[in-house]
This record gives structure tokens, sequence and C-alpha cells, in this order.
């Protein structure tokens, strides 16, 4: 049973976060502008995540199954959409009820996804998880390390450059990532091999300047959690995931936009179908 509530710009306070069905509370000030960016970029606001999280546990105890944040449009947040997927003695019932909670300065509107939202939230879904499983299983991403402490004021092709050949040597080296806000450059290569070779040049310099070399998140080290999985202690994102989030979210975004379009054109021919074989 999914149901969707929508959002509303006016969301400035924090609120409260439901992990594992063990309620925390945690109260700060959202900043507006990182709130807006985050929905423009395709993310769901922690704030929205706790706010709803927290509604459905109080109001109902559902078996909180899972959640979904869906944009719309692209830059039309208003539209937007947060999907969750719940079931439960006297379920809809209950979330219906929640239609019109007060929440800070916000008002929930709660309701049941019409049928096409509700195939729209699962293809969206399947074809997110299915870029993810696709770079989960490229294996030019299974094996790497983390490089610090290089000379971060050169530019990056510069830093790519350097640390490829400082790196050469230890095997064949299949991409190469220089995270400039992190300071961090992320060094992946075809062997396990390889990877440890790069491990021993912890403490190497590079133009006069110490590095630290640290192994990467892969999916090999980290394999994806299944759905309703929670992480444990000492599970990280693999870093792939990270480096391309913001590709596959495109992907998906243009991918949705394309799939609606369709959509829409034979729900059309459909009904014109059916409209031309009525009895007159």
């Amino acid at each position: 049973m999914i149901i969707a509530i929508a959002e509303s710009l006016a969301l400035r306070e924090a609120i409260i976060t439901c992990q594992n069905l063990q309620i925390k509370t945690v109260l700060f000030e959202s900043n507006a502008s990182q709130l807006v960016k985050s929905i423009h970029d395709g993310h769901c606001p922690t704030e929205l995540y706790g706010v709803i999280s927290d509604i459905l546990f109080y109001a109902s105890a559902f078996e909180f199954v899972n959640f979904s944040w869906i944009p719309r449009e692209r830059n039309v947040i208003a539209d937007s959409r947060a999907f969750v997927n719940y079931h439960g003695h006297l379920a809809k019932e209950r979330a219906l009820q929640l239609n019109g909670s007060d929440i800070g300065n916000w008002k929930a509107l709660v309701k049941f996804a019409p049928r096409e939202e509700d195939l729209d939230y699962q293809v969206s879904l399947r074809y997110h998880r299915s870029l993810y499983s696709d770079l989960a299983n490229d294996e030019r991403f299974w094996y790497g390390i983390a490089v610090l402490g290089y000379d971060t004021s050169l530019p990056e092709d510069q830093v790519k450059s350097i640390l490829t050949e400082h790196f050469s040597s230890c095997g064949v080296i299949t991409h190469v990532y220089v995270c400039t806000p992190d300071e961090c450059t992320n060094i992946y290569f075809s062997k396990k091999e390889d990877e440890a070779s790069a491990m021993d040049l912890n403490g190497s310099k590079v133009g006069g300047f110490k590095i630290t070399t640290m192994l990467l998140a892969t999916a090999i080290s980290n394999p994806r959690l299944a759905p309703g999985d929670e992480p444990t202690v000492g599970y990280s994102i693999p870093a792939p995931f990270l480096e391309f989030a913001r590709e596959i979210n495109k992907k998906r975004d243009d991918y949705m936009t394309e799939w609606r379009v369709k959509a829409r054109r034979e729900r059309v021919i459909k009904a014109r179908r059916e409209q031309a074989f009525k009895p007159s």
C-alpha cells in the first residue's frame, strides 16, 4: 500500500527522526537555501524524511517498509512527492487521518497514490536500482585506494597526471577521481594485488609532499544492502556510488521524463480507442 505525501517549502525547523523504529529527537535550524538545493538535485531533505517517519510512527504504528523521494519535475519543487510504502492493521484509515497534520510551518498532504503515480514510483525505483546494480558489477571499481596529503594547490588534471604516474608501477589503473573539495583522490585498479601494492606506497613522497593511502569502500568490500536492511557498524557506502550519484540521478530523471511522456501518450491512445468503440 502506498501513500503520497506532498511537502511545503515553508519547512524551516527540524524535527524527529525515526531509525529502526526507535525514536530519537534531533532539534536544529535548517538552512532554507540548502533545503531548496537538495530538492533541486533530486535528493529528499533529511528534514522531510524525519517528519514523515515521525508522523507515521506516532499516528499508527504501521510497519514502515520503505520511503522514496521522487521529484515530479526537475526544478519544480512544489509538485514533488514522497512515497511511503507500508502495511498494518487499519493502515489505510489511519494514514488518511494524517492529512492536514500541522508540522511546524507546513501541513502534510496525505493521499493514496493514484495508480499511475504508484507505477511511476515503481518504475523509477527499479531503474534507479538497476543503475546502481550496474555500477556495483563494474569490475573497474572493485579495488581502489584513497590518496591524501599531496599538493592540493595544483589543478585537478595535474593532480590526476602526477598520481597516475606515481602509482602506475602498482598495476593497471582503471579510473582516477580527483575530489577537490575533500582534498582526496580515488584511484582504482584492475586487481586486488595491485590495490595492495598501492597501499605499500603509504608515506611515500609526491612532489615533496608525504602522501597517505587508505583502502576505499567498494562494492566488493561493502556489498549493497538488501531492501529494508539497515547499515551496520563498519559499513560504508561504496565510494563509486558517491562519485556517480549525481550522474545516476540525472539518468533516472531523464529516463522518467521520457517514460512519462510515453505513458501519457499511451493513455490518450487507449482513451480514444475506448471512446471510438462506445455504442452510440
